[in-house]
């Protein structure tokens, strides 16, 4: 699965994975530095198959992601970092977290989450049910990352031509993307089936 797609991918693939919170415990860990990272699951989400993924010690990779994005057009850069964007997805709000609001809304029915749009028509939950959430990212996944310049041709070259990502929608020719895509947007009209469990 690895077959062409260099040295950078192999390092950010074949590295040890560690816990969110021993990724983030310090900052000799993850520098403060632009590259690319990708999250590993212990337990795979509802509607999420787990074919053609990655499997390490029983943590399947599902989803990369880059800190910085690629500039803009008008050349605008930035300022995020992979330990930043790292922290967003484990202990931040969905609003700002595509992964997140990804697994909010496929264990919304599991966790009892309620995912609603604020004024800005920005997706948003309560205090409780991100914390629900942040309990089971912390519970069921690991990751591993390379500081590396312009990662966005990595995570291209690996959504289109390497392992399955089936978390990953933007650029993704997977046919779940288009799924995946379409329930996220039902969750934030839909309560769900249950009340949230305690983190």
């Amino acid at each position: 699965m690895l077959n062409g797609l260099g040295d950078d991918a192999c390092e950010l693939l074949t590295k040890a994975p560690l816990t969110p919170a021993s990724a983030l415990r310090s900052s000799r860990v993850i520098p403060d530095a632009g590259g690319i990272y990708a999250f590993w699951f212990s337990d795979i989400p509802p509607l999420v198959s787990a074919a053609g993924t990655l499997n390490r010690d029983g943590y399947r990779l599902l989803y990369v992601g880059i800190a910085p994005k690629a500039p803009s057009r008008a050349g605008k850069v930035s300022s995020s970092t992979v330990r930043t964007r790292l922290r967003t997805h484990v202990r931040g709000r969905i609003a700002r977290s595509t992964l997140r609001r990804t697994l909010a809304s496929l264990l919304a029915d599991n966790l009892g989450l309620a995912l609603r749009l604020n004024h800005k028509q920005k997706p948003v939950m309560t205090d409780q049910h991100e914390a629900a959430l942040t309990h089971w990212i912390a519970a069921c996944s690991c990751v591993t990352w390379h500081v590396m310049p312009e990662a966005w041709k990595l995570e291209d070259a690996l959504i289109s031509s390497g392992p399955r990502l089936p978390l990953n929608i933007k650029g993704s020719s997977d046919s779940f993307a288009s799924e995946l895509q379409s329930l996220r947007a039902i969750r934030v009209m839909r309560p769900p089936s249950r009340t949230p469990t305690s983190p």
